[in-house]
């Protein structure tokens, strides 16, 4: 029994760790729910200040952390839209190819 408590202790100190680790992030929904679908990586990311960019989200006033959560959220439906439009390229090439008889390439 005492083992089990120590185990159930470790998961939720080690969920509450994972949870202070990054902003919060709103629910995705449609494609985006599967991140499989959607490789994200932020500016942040990219320029390797993710542990600068975390404090100084974190001490954004209520104010900036809106605005700041607003532009995250416009970037993510971007992306989602260039995916999609990239997938019809996509798709209407290899058409393309089948019509023309280039089916196996």
């Amino acid at each position: 029994m005492r083992r089990l408590a120590i185990a159930s202790a470790a998961v939720l100190l080690s969920g509450i760790a994972a949870a202070q680790a990054a902003p919060p992030l709103p629910p995705p929904t449609g494609a985006a729910a599967n991140p499989a679908l959607l490789p994200v990586q932020g500016w942040w990311e990219r320029d390797n200040q993710t542990d600068r960019a975390r404090e100084g989200y974190w001490r954004l006033p209520p104010p900036a952390r809106q605005r700041y959560n607003s532009l995250q959220n416009d970037i993510k439906r971007l992306t989602q839209q260039r995916q999609d439009i990239d997938n019809r390229i996509e798709r209407a090439e290899r058409e393309q190819r089948r019509i023309l008889g280039f089916a196996g390439r």
